[in-house]
């Protein structure tokens, strides 16, 4: 890791751990949420992809899995990737997006017309998000191919009508219907919700390696602490063995996150990677979180020990930006479509690159 990557962690995560108390804070209030996003948009964090005559870092993506990861180990519930990667979008467009929160969503039934006296893009359409919308978020959604466009940057409060809603994390995932709302447009060939998967996939990859190594930790500890029949749990071959297949998938999501921000660095089509990033973290899940529980018997499941800060999050975001048939699929069609003489030739030739 290089210095500017150690100060760059070092800086977020003294940041995180304030904002979250070290970790054991459920959720921040709104005003709360707000003063820790004037600290965040201060050290520019959110900045990270925009160059510095923009007031950004000029970060690559191995620098933004860094703050990615971070999020997830503090279960911070403040849309830092979402509005990093809102506003690298935006600019590959020529966009500057103001410096307000942003959220990711989607659409699959948006249009867009022009308005006849102004001649303002205008949307029509329901937009659900896939991420925290803080009080003055932006919304940034994929449009259908049709709409003839990308993305649309919409104000939530615009919205004619919206729909108050949470996964089982307690992360706001609301539903906006927008009829005839100015926008701003992003105009391209229609591969909007193509990109919206593939850079969601690898943050919620990114935060699901910091939401697991936060729960090796804290089962590292418990077993180190907690005493049976007169013995530490560490001293019991059986709660070794599952600690050993927890830091096992814990590396494993690392290093295929990892692999997938190098490769997007590298400039080449990167999807492959991507994927195996996020079906990896997904397919970690299940045992992972079971372990995690398990080890920690009857406090695992209480609300008041901080387990579940980590463990919801992770089952909540399994489904977000392709769920494991969406992934399998994906990897499925790429491998059955490469004419090189096996998947393992596949495999080994790109991790080579």
């Amino acid at each position: 890791m290089s210095e500017y990557s150690n100060l760059l962690e070092q800086t977020a995560d003294r940041l995180f751990r304030d904002l979250t108390e070290g970790g054991t804070v459920e959720r921040l209030s709104s005003s709360e949420q707000m003063r820790g996003w004037e600290k965040i948009e201060e050290l520019g964090i959110a900045n990270i992809f925009l160059p510095e005559e923009e007031a950004g870092m000029d970060g690559s993506w191995e620098d933004a899995a860094i703050i990615f990861r971070l999020s997830g180990y503090y279960a911070l519930n403040l849309p830092v990737g979402e509005t990093a990667i809102a506003r690298k979008i935006a600019r590959q467009y020529g966009v500057r997006l103001p410096a307000s929160p942003a959220a990711l969503g989607r659409s699959d039934d948006g249009v867009v017309r022009r308005g006849s006296a102004s001649g303002a893009p205008l949307f029509r359409g329901t937009v659900t998000s896939h991420s925290e919308v803080m009080d003055g978020s932006l919304m940034l959604a994929s449009v259908p191919s049709g709409a003839q466009a990308d993305f649309a940057v919409l104000d939530p409060r615009q919205a004619s009508h919206g729909i108050q809603a949470a996964n089982v994390a307690g992360e706001t995932r609301n539903t906006y219907r927008f009829d005839d709302a100015e926008c701003i447009l992003l105009e391209g060939p229609g591969d909007g919700p193509e990109m919206l998967d593939s850079y969601g996939a690898i943050l919620r990859a990114c935060q699901s390696a910091g939401a697991l190594a936060a729960c090796l930790e804290k089962c590292s500890q418990y077993v180190q602490e907690r005493k049976q029949f007169g013995r530490p749990l560490r001293k019991f071959q059986a709660i070794q063995h599952q600690l050993a297949l927890l830091a096992e998938e814990s590396a494993a999501v690392y290093s295929a996150s990892s692999a997938a921000a190098i490769a997007l660095d590298k400039g080449r089509e990167a999807s492959f990677e991507i994927a195996c990033a996020k079906l990896r973290s997904n397919q970690a899940t299940g045992p992972a979180t079971s372990i995690a529980h398990q080890v920690h018997g009857a406090i695992g499941f209480t609300r008041e020990y901080s387990l579940h800060l980590y463990t919801q999050r992770l089952w909540a975001w399994r489904s977000e930006f392709g769920n494991d048939r969406h992934w399998a699929q994906f990897l499925g069609r790429h491998v059955l479509g490469d004419d090189g003489p096996s998947a393992w030739a596949l495999i080994t030739a790109r991790g080579d690159q």
